[in-house]
């Protein structure tokens, strides 16, 4: 199931698995790791997602796989809002964000390129 945020579709839902996807201007280096829109993680939290795994499209052109338990972004306290300019109205985007260091890396990819569990 494809879920969207004010900024467009940001990922995918699979059983209890939160699919996305990050380049290197998502990471906010603020805080050392990466956002998820509150929007989304109400949907998340709603259709009982207990994990987001995000592949990182790294500058060096290679791919890491983030994985970490749903739980971590809905109760974050680091959050940002995000303005989206590219649009006629301006719209206030607000994210969650986890450090990298409180995820973990996977390796493996399926048939389909999303990482393995």
């Amino acid at each position: 199931m494809l879920v969207d945020s004010p900024l467009g579709i940001a990922g995918d839902i699979s059983g209890d698995v939160y699919y996305t996807e990050r380049k290197p201007n998502h990471f906010m280096r603020k805080f050392q790791g990466f956002g998820i829109s509150q929007s989304v993680l109400d949907k998340l939290k709603e259709k009982g997602v207990k994990s987001v795994i995000i592949k990182y499209y790294r500058e060096n052109g290679g791919i890491t796989f983030f994985k970490c338990e749903a739980e971590k972004f809905y109760i974050s306290k680091k959050s940002h809002p995000y303005e989206n300019k590219d649009r006629i109205t301006i719209e206030i985007d607000w994210q969650r964000f986890v450090s990298y260091k409180d995820m973990d890396i996977i390796v493996e990819e399926d048939e389909n390129g999303k990482a393995k569990i």
